[in-house]
């Protein structure tokens, strides 16, 4: 990828480097006035990306797309390639395919990525991303020749790659795989009786690929417990309803439920904890014995008569 930094803010220039670094071979003409950044390591040419140490998934990204860039510049990194001459972040772009990048944008996710505002969730997860780049300082030439003669075992600064190499040309490349995480927006339920329900929100988050049709299901049920999912299958990113529901016959206790889903290849799982009280009374006021006593709907034959004034 390549971006655009306001040189004034952000690139750094002095005589010894003239602001550009290897694989760029020159800076800006004006380097000498309109940089004015401390990083010594952050020049033009500069191959920007976030540290493997951070969590994408926890950096509090608001879309879709923001999290596809963080993952792109985390797996792969980006060049500085020009100066913005202003207090922006620039994402440098061809056409595509399907025509103008910020039409083709505006068109699959619903909003422009070029807001006037820095109070909407795109601009604001911008500055979440370049404000945690990273310069890959230990990259020069003779690197990048180490790493092109590895044979795809090596990444920019001899580390681990993350991702494997594209293919070379006229070969048919690989499918992007396909991933995604899996949580539910409660960790733990309580049934006071058995019989009773509970539900919770199950949220099948993508984070790499294409999206897939995943199946929802249910382990650790207990005795006649029964999961449902509505709607039953989703594409991520989507989300599900889950209700857990006991019947009578279900005995009192803390059981470790795991929510999964699954395209098929992968499955992804969520744990959730279910408690099934056990009280020594459970009347409803409307469920009644052959004999027209009130039913104990715990279990335990506490059938009887309920007494009182008002």
């Amino acid at each position: 990828m390549k971006v655009s930094l306001d040189g004034q803010a952000n690139l750094f220039f002095d005589t010894s480097t003239a602001g550009f670094r290897w694989p760029a071979t020159v800076a800006d003409f004006c380097a000498s006035t309109c940089y004015g950044g401390t990083n010594a390591a952050l020049r033009m040419g500069a191959l920007l990306a976030l540290p493997a140490s951070i969590d994408v998934d926890g950096m509090g990204l608001e879309t879709e797309p923001a999290k596809i860039f963080a993952h792109a510049f985390q797996n792969y990194g980006s060049y500085v390639v020009d100066n913005a001459g202003w207090s922006v972040y620039g994402l440098d772009v061809e056409f595509s395919p399907a025509g103008n990048v910020e039409e083709e944008f505006a068109s699959s996710w619903g909003f422009t990525m070029t807001p006037d505002s820095k109070d909407v969730p795109w601009a604001r997860d911008m500055d979440r991303i370049f404000g945690a780049l990273s310069v890959v300082d230990n990259w020069d030439i003779s690197k990048w020749q180490t790493v092109s003669a590895s044979g795809g075992t090596l990444g920019a600064g001899l580390g681990a790659p993350r991702s494997a190499w594209a293919p070379a040309l006229g070969e048919t490349p690989s499918p992007v795989p396909f991933d995604f995480a899996l949580s539910t927006s409660s960790s733990s339920g309580f049934v006071p009786v058995h019989g009773g329900s509970v539900s919770t929100s199950v949220t099948a988050q993508r984070t790499f690929g294409p999206s897939h049709t995943v199946q929802y299901s249910c382990t650790g049920l207990p005795s006649g417990g029964t999961c449902t999912f509505t709607p039953p299958s989703g594409n991520p990113t989507s989300t599900a309803t889950l209700v857990l529901a006991t019947s009578s016959s279900t005995p009192p206790g803390t059981y470790t439920v795991s929510v999964q889903a699954t395209d098929g290849t992968i499955t992804r799982s969520s744990g959730f904890t279910l408690t099934v009280g056990d009280p020594r009374l459970a009347y409803d006021m409307e469920t009644l014995t052959g004999s027209g006593l009130e039913k104990d709907l715990s279990g335990h034959g506490n059938d009887g008569t309920i007494t009182g004034t008002t």
